[in-house]
Order: structure tokens, then C-alpha cells, then sequence
């Protein structure tokens, strides 16, 4: 969350007459650190109102409360404030304070925005409670992480397919099949599958570990000479599949999760498909965790066991990552037999060999020692955490070695403490009392759990000052000690669980991450108990701030690769629910980060479905999650192509009476996007963005709106050429295609336009006249 101080204003629009009932709800936003800004405390003495307030809406504010009571329907200035926070794209919160329906001069505009009616509450201190969870939504709705443009270089890229709706396709990025190409090593049997693979154009690759299956998958394609490969999504069924018309000449990969996958398809019908890849010169790799049962499949079936020359993979891992002749040249020389020796022995697989290629880099450059590299190998790590405890360990120093792991870089005296609190839990879930001892001096008891001190400046009143802060001699001790003691001493968990929690509660500085960090580490070994302990709570909590718990936490767990897909997994099914708008929420900040683009356009789609099947509180979070969808489209005509799809999709499929509001969406979405408009091809200008401007200045409803979108899209061309003649010529086709009075609209539209910003309009209104 930003800093308090860079908060932006919550914006709370009245009539002059409700001056006191105003005061009071931002007096009560305020107290509970929410800034609020009001005519005319915030618009400094000699300052025009209209002038400082168009600019502070612009700039400062996050969202517009408006203020509806009998007497609002009379102001002037209200609707004109709730017209400009559409323009900028501000969510409007209106809250009815007397049971008084939305004045007409005010329904247009807030037709379709969920109120807040005081009279559903007991007293008006509820009321505005759930007015701060609304706000607090829009607030940390406002800074998600956006999806940069950079992300394009790593990921897939989503195909279209006319004759397969229901399969998800990307094709693999060139980043991905030249890490591939410079990084892969040959496992056994090989050549065996190559050629099978050759012959059949059709195999299945199978390991219950991360033996580098994928991999193995590109490179057989690679080595068959397949210039496109593509990976179809987890979740396609069967069915689906043999719908697939493939393209000549092509890889597909398909990685199956489930056992049962091939119960609903027939050995005929699925080597009557084989039959057509192999007819389009085309190759199909499955990859299971087990070797699929099916006899026929068996025949396909290859168990690809993790390289065995390891110095090959690492040689070109570090090769990969150094970029660095003289660095590899050092590598060589360092690489003597005992060390690989002790790197055999840690059996690294492949997806570990990346990580362990970029820690001999650090080596390489000073940063980590020799011994520390070798001890914090995995089975290293494993082994040393076992070793530990097969010594009969106190509760006092169990507790003690995981607040460690999750406090190092404290004091020995600070850890000690909140180990203390953890004890206690534990005696008191085992009915026991607190076990007292007199531990030995601080640097022999740290010695025990392989720890030590360091002098570390921290920051005082006074200054810098030098401490003694406790660290793990190997760091990546901490998270392999929470999760044995997780999966090892079962009896704890429910003290663990309940300390976690309240460590959250204590808002001490940095907690959440440390506590974030350590669920990650726990959903990989036991999901469903820490989802249940943790993350569903959170997910559906009242609390905003706990809800971005939960998005953090997938969000970190779906950065590793194995994790990803069940993640999204997770959000899919939270998106579709009804009547649970928390977890619909969190879902949608999920989606609004890496992972929507990762598997777009399924993203979009769930979208849609969220703003189907949930209530309009929901519809600010939906809104910014579309529209950081929308600036993927702009990544390239292939992500264009499929965005407009969409919404063509979503209005087709529409009833006609429903379709205003959906309109009304569409616009807030494209309205801060203008880029979209401007740089469309062609043929989506003729045969998407013409009709749909056409239809919105017929309905009353969307008329407005879509007038003060098109205005901020003519003020925003900044006069560039090839801005003025899309925009002149989307007019045009408009004007020359519908009735007289819609004619007569647009002329009104360009006059007005000019009057107020001739400079922005001039040159459109000379092109139209030439058109």
C-alpha cells in the first residue's frame, strides 16, 4: 500500500444545503485515515471554484462520493462533477442519506452505479463503514501492478482459432526456444524418441519429477526442424482437441494433469486424429507425470529421466546467464572433480540447474564463498535440517528455529523473544505449561541452529547504529525448516497457524512480507490446509487490506512455474461465483497483474463473467481490470485481433435490452486507452469501432458518455496527422451511414467542439469539410 501522505483524495460532491451532513461523513473518513477534499475548505482563497476544481479531480482525486439527499437535485455543480469524474475515469461512489431516490437530473449519469442507501443500516456509523470498505477497494484497486510491456518477451503468445473456440493456443516465444536450444542436454534414450517422434508424429513423455520433460518436448521439435510451436492449454478436453484443425508443418504440446483425461475418447477416434497430424506434417507431444494406462497410448509412452551429465547442463546454464567469456573461462577452472562430485551427489534436476548456474555466478564474482555455494545445495540444506533434528529437540527450541526463519535479520534478543510467543502456543494446544531452561551463551546457542551474528547499521532516532543481527549461515535454511517442522510434528500446526495470525494482527513493520513469504513456502507442501488457514480467509475477508493479502500471496506463488496454472486455476473459480463479491474481487486484482496476461484471452473471458454474474459493487475493480487487459491489446495486431473479438463476442451474445449497460462499461474501459482507437487496423475501424460509436449516440443512455469520450480522444490526437484522419474518418463513415438526425448530432458535436477547443477540432472539421 502507497504511503498515507501520497494517498490520493476522495472527492465528496453536495449540495451547498447538505454542507453539514457532508462535514460530518468526511470528518469520519478522515479519522480513519482517509483523505477527503471539499468545496470550500480545499480550494485555496482567490482560486477560481470551477477552475481548481476540474484540476484537482484531474490529479488528485481517487474517487467521488456523491452526496444524494431531497435537496441535491437542485444543485448545479453536482452533476457537472459527477460528468467530469466519468471523463477522467474516477469511480463514483453515490451514497443516499434520506432514503430520497437519484434526482432525474442526476439519474442518467448514475444509472448504472451501485448506491449506498443509509436507510438499510441501523445508524449511520454502519453506513459509513461500508462506505470505507468500498473505498478502500477503489484505493488498492488503483495500484495494482501493471503489466509492462516487457512482459511480451516472455510470454506465450495467445492464437486465434476459428475452427476450435474452445481451445486455448499460444505459441511459444522465441526467448523460450532459445533458452532451449542453448541450454538443453540430451537425456537417455533420446534418439529413441526422436525417432518415434519422426515416424509416428506422436509421442508421450512421462516422469513423475521435473526431469526436464517440457524441455525435452521443444527440443525434439526443434531437432525435427518445426519452425512453429505451440503449447495448448491444460485445462482442453478431449473432445476439443480432435476439433483442432492443425496447421501444416507444426509442434503442439500438451502438458495433461489429470488421469482420467482420456476416459471420454476412443482409441479410434484419437489415432483417426494422429492419422490428420501426421497428414499436415505435423507433430503432437503429450507430457504426463505417469505413464498414461490406455495400451495403445503406451506404445507412444517414453520416461524421460533427469541428464546425467551435469557439467554439461551447468557449464551451459552459466554460459547462458554469464554472458561473460572470461567468468566461463573462470567456471572451467574452478569446476574440478571433487566439486562435481559434490554437486552430483545434490542430483540437481533440471529446473534447479538455472537457479544453481546463477549462485556459481555469485561465487564466481565474490559475493557468496565456496562453502557457502556447496552448503546451500538442496539435498545439502535437506540434509543438514534432518541431521537437527534427529537429536531430541525442545518445544523452546523449535520454536525458536522457526521464529528464525521467519525473523532472521532481528536481534538475538528480538527473536528470542517472539520465539518465546510461540512456545507458549505450543504448550497451550498440548495442554502443557512452557518448559523454562537456562540456555547456553547467545553465539554457542545460535552455533546450534547453524546461525550466527553479523554488525548491521540500523536506523535510530539519533542516527546509524551498528548491531548484532542473527543470519542463517545458509539462507536458504529458513523456509526448509518451516516446512519441516510443517510436515514432521503435525501437532504444532494449529499453534503455528494461530501465531501466524496474530503476528499479522500486531501490523508490526514488515510482517506481512515475512509472513507472505512463509505461506508461499507452506502451499507447496500442503495446499489445501494453508489455502483453508490462510488464503480463503483472506481472499473473502471483509477487510481490503486482508484481501490484498491474498493477492500477494498468489501472486508469489504463481511466479513459480510449477504453480502458475493451478493459481489461475483458483481465480477462475473464484471469478464465476455468485454472491461471494470478496473472492470475485480478489480474483479480479489477480487478473489485473502478470498472470491475466499469461493466459489471455481466458482472462478476458472471466471477466466477462465476473461482470455477469456479480452485483455492481463490483464493477470499479472489474473496470480497472479490463482496462489493464486493454493495453495488452496493444502489444501487437495478433493481441489486437483477439481483444476485439471479445467484445464483439460479448455483444452478439447480449439480449438487446441488456445491452446499454454493457455499452455504458465498454466506454469506461476504452475511454483512458485512446491508443487502442488510434492505432486499430483498419478493418476493426470500419467494422468494429464505426458501429459501436454508432450505437451508443443512438440510445439515450450511452449518448452522453460516448459524446465526452469521443471529446477527450479529439482533445487527446494532439493534433498528430494520422490521429485526426482516424478519428475524421470514423466520423465521416458515421455521418454518411446513419439517418438525418444523427447528422445533425454530429454537426452539433463538431460546432460545440470548436467553439470550446478550436485547436483540437480545426483540423478535424477541415478534413471532414474535404471528406
Amino acid at each position: 500500500m502507497q504511503d498515507e501522505q501520497q494517498r490520493k483524495v476522495v472527492f465528496l460532491s453536495h449540495n451547498s444545503a447538505d454542507f453539514d451532513e457532508m462535514v460530518e461523513i468526511a470528518q469520519y473518513l478522515e479519522e480513519r485515515d482517509i483523505p477527503c477534499w471539499y468545496a470550500p475548505r480545499d480550494i485555496p482563497l482567490g482560486q477560481h471554484y470551477q477552475t481548481r476544481i476540474v484540476q484537482d479531480l484531474k490529479h488528485k482525486v481517487e474517487a467521488l462520493v456523491v452526496i444524494i439527499t431531497e435537496q441535491v437535485g437542485a444543485s448545479s455543480m453536482v452533476p457537472k462533477e459527477i460528468d467530469l469524474a466519468l471523463r477522467f475515469n474516477i469511480p463514483i461512489v453515490p451514497i443516499m442519506l434520506d432514503g430520497t431516490d437519484v434526482p432525474d437530473s442526476l439519474l442518467l449519469l448514475l444509472c448504472n452505479i451501485q448506491h449506498l442507501n443509509v436507510g438499510k443500516y441501523a445508524a449511520l456509523s454502519e453506513a459509513l463503514d461500508q462506505l470505507i470498505i468500498e473505498l478502500e477497494e477503489i484505493h488498492h484497486g488503483s495500484h495494482t501492478n501493471e503489466v509492462e510491456v516487457t512482459e511480451k518477451q516472455r510470454l506465450n503468445r495467445p492464437v486465434v482459432l476459428k475452427n476450435a473456440p474452445g481451445v486455448e493456443l499460444y505459441q511459444l516465444h522465441t526467448t523460450q526456444l532459445q533458452i532451449v536450444q542453448q541450454t538443453f542436454v540430451e537425456p537417455e534414450r533420446f534418439t529413441s524418441m526422436k525417432s518415434q517422434l519422426a515416424r509416428d508424429h506422436f509421442i508421450c513423455l512421462h516422469h513423475s519429477q521435473h526431469t526436464g520433460k517440457y524441455s525435452a518436448a521443444i527440443s525434439l521439435l526443434q531437432n525435427l526442424q518445426v519452425q512453429h510451436i505451440y503449447e495448448i492449454s491444460k485445462d482442453v478436453k478431449p473432445k476439443e482437441l480432435l476439433k483442432l484443425t492443425v496447421r501444416e508443418q507444426a509442434g503442439f504440446i500438451l502438458e495433461i494433469d489429470s488421469e482420467d483425461w482420456f476416459d471420454t475418447v476412443s482409441e479410434h477416434a484419437f489415432l483417426d486424429y494422429i492419422e490428420h497430424v501426421s497428414a499436415k506434417d505435423s507433430f503432437l507431444i503429450f507430457i504426463m507425470k505417469k505413464e498414461a494406462t490406455e495400451p495403445f497410448l503406451q506404445l507412444y509412452s517414453h520416461k524421460v529421466s533427469a541428464p546425467k551429465q551435469v557439467e554439461d547442463m551447468l557449464r551451459k546454464h552459466v554460459n547462458f546467464v554469464s554472458h561473460n567469456e572470461e567468468l566461463v573461462g573462470t567456471f572451467e577452472t574452478w569446476l574440478s572433480e571433487r566439486t562435481l562430485s559434490i554437486i552430483r551427489q545434490a542430483n540437481p534436476l533440471p529446473r534447479d540447474v538455472s537457479a544453481l548456474a546463477q549462485k556459481i555466478q555469485q561465487f564466481l564474482q565474490g559475493d557468496i564463498t565456496e562453502e557457502g555455494l556447496l552448503q546451500s545445495l538442496q539435498t545439502n540444506v535437506l540434509k543438514r535440517i534432518e541431521a537437527w533434528f534427529q537429536v531430541e529437540r525442545s518445544q523452546e527450541d523449535i520454536a525458536f528455529y522457526l521464529a528464525l526463519g521467519l525473523f532472521e535479520g532481528l536481534t538475538f534478543n528480538e527473536i528470542t523473544k517472539l520465539a518465546q510467543g510461540l512456545q507458549r502456543r505450543f504448550a497451550s494446544y498440548l495442554g502443557e505449561e512452557p518448559a523454562a531452561r537456562l540456555l547456553p551463551s547467545r553465539d554457542e546457542y545460535l552455533a546450534l541452529f547453524h546461525a550466527t551474528v553479523k554488525k548491521e547499521l540500523s536506523q535510530f532516532e539519533v542516527g546509524h547504529l551498528a548491531q548484532d543481527k542473527v543470519r542463517f549461515v545458509v539462507p536458504e535454511d529458513a523456509s526448509y525448516v518451516w516446512q519441516y517442522v510443517w510436515l514432521q510434528y503435525p501437532r504444532y500446526q494449529s499453534a503455528i497457524i494461530e501465531w501466524l495470525h496474530e503476528l499479522l494482527s500486531s501490523k508490526r513493520k514488515g510482517i506481512e512480507d515475512k509472513v507472505i513469504s512463509i505461506v508461499v513456502e507452506l502451499l507447496k507442501i500442503d495446499f489445501p490446509t494453508i489455502r483453508m488457514s490462510f488464503v480463503q480467509p483472506w481472499a473473502q475477508s471483509n477487510a481490503v487490506p486482508e484481501r490484498m493479502l491474498a493477492v500477494r500471496t498468489l501472486e508469489l506463488l504463481a511466479a513459480d512455474s510449477e504453480w502458475t496454472y493451478p493459481v489461475f486455476n483458483l481465480v477462475k473459480a473464484w471469478a464465476g461465483l455468485r454472491n461471494n463479491s470478496h473472492l470475485q474481487w480478489t480474483a479480479m486484482m489477480l487478473l489485473s497483474s502478470e498472470l491475466g496476461a499469461k493466459y489471455y484471452p481466458a482472462s478476458l473471458k472471466m471477466i466477462r463473467s465476473a461482470y455477469g454474474t456479480s452485483n455492481r459493487s463490483l464493477h470499479n475493480v472489474i473496470q480497472r481490470t479490463m482496462q489493464q487487459l486493454t493495453k495488452i491489446a496493444l502489444w501487437d495486431t495478433q493481441y489486437e485481433k483477439i481483444y476485439i473479438r471479445h467484445w464483439v463476442e460479448w455483444f452478439e451474445r447480449t439480449p438487446k435490452d441488456e445491452l446499454q449497460p454493457v455499452f455504458r462499461f465498454a466506454q469506461s474501459v476504452f475511454q483512458p486507452v485512446p491508443a487502442l482507437f488510434f492505432r486499430a487496423q483498419p478493418s476493426f475501424l470500419e467494422h468494429f469501432w464505426v458501429p459501436f460509436i454508432a450505437d451508443n449516440l443512438q440510445h439515450t443512455m450511452t449518448r452522453k458518455t460516448m459524446l465526452a469520450m469521443l471529446d477527450e480522444w479529439i482533445q487527446r490526437a494532439g493534433g498528430k496527422r494520422a490521429n485526426v484522419e482516424t478519428i475524421s474518418g470514423v466520423l465521416h463513415a458515421i455521418y454518411e451511414s446513419e439517418a438525418d438526425s444523427m447528422r445533425i448530432r454530429l454537426e452539433k458535436f463538431v460546432r460545440k467542439g470548436l467553439r470550446q477547443h478550436d485547436d483540437a477540432y480545426r483540423p478535424i472539421a477541415e478534413m471532414l469539410v474535404k471528406m
